[in-house]
């Protein structure tokens, strides 16, 4: 089954004299059909080419999912996902479980047919 990854951009700090973003929180969710993990972070921006500012007001969230993937860098963006399907694997095949044996689930009784009613004959 494949993997989907997904960003969100939940918020963004800027400065209001001349709308610079210097932080971008992020979260990255990863699916595998039923199986939903996810993480998150921020990361601070450094002071843009004055030639490649993009005013606040028509920064998309496409256009800071991509500045924050580029903050995090290829290498860590590699490990963020091998921990996300390591955290799916996990999900799907677990090898730990959590809880007290004094709780636990009663094993459910095997279901016997039902007793059949005997008919009775009026006279």
């Amino acid at each position: 089954m494949t993997d989907t990854f997904t960003w969100h951009i939940s918020n963004l700090d800027r400065r209001l004299a001349d709308g610079f973003i210097e932080r971008s929180y992020w979260n990255l969710t990863a699916t595998r059909g039923e199986f939903v993990t996810g993480l998150g972070g921020n990361v601070v921006f450094t002071e843009p080419d004055p030639a490649k500012f993009v005013p606040y007001s028509q920064v998309t969230e496409d256009l800071a999912i991509q500045w924050t993937r580029q903050s995090i860098g290829d290498e860590q963006l590699d490990l963020l996902n091998e921990r996300l399907e390591h955290e799916l694997d996990l999900l799907e095949n677990p090898v730990e479980a959590n809880g007290v044996p004094w709780s636990e689930p009663e094993p459910e009784e095997a279901e016997s047919e039902p007793e059949e009613e005997e008919e009775s004959e009026d006279g």
